[in-house]
């Protein structure tokens, strides 16, 4: 399972995402859309890997929207 750690903030955030052994394989600061985002976690390999998702909690989450 591939984990996705999202630190959001209103125009950019955070994302750090490792591979089922817990090492890293890719971070980076992404625009603050879903678009933004899919783009960002769509060209990473295996693709058919189940995905948790760890968001930040915070005041800027509703920002978070296509």
């Amino acid at each position: 399972m591939r984990v996705v750690g999202m630190d959001v903030h209103v125009r950019k955030s955070f994302l750090c995402v490792t591979d089922p052994e817990g090492q890293l394989v890719k971070r980076g600061r992404v625009g603050s859309t879903l678009s933004q985002t899919a783009e960002f976690l769509g060209a990473l390999p295996g693709g058919d890997q189940p995905w948790k998702v760890v968001l930040e909690s915070t005041t800027t989450a509703g920002r978070f929207s296509g």
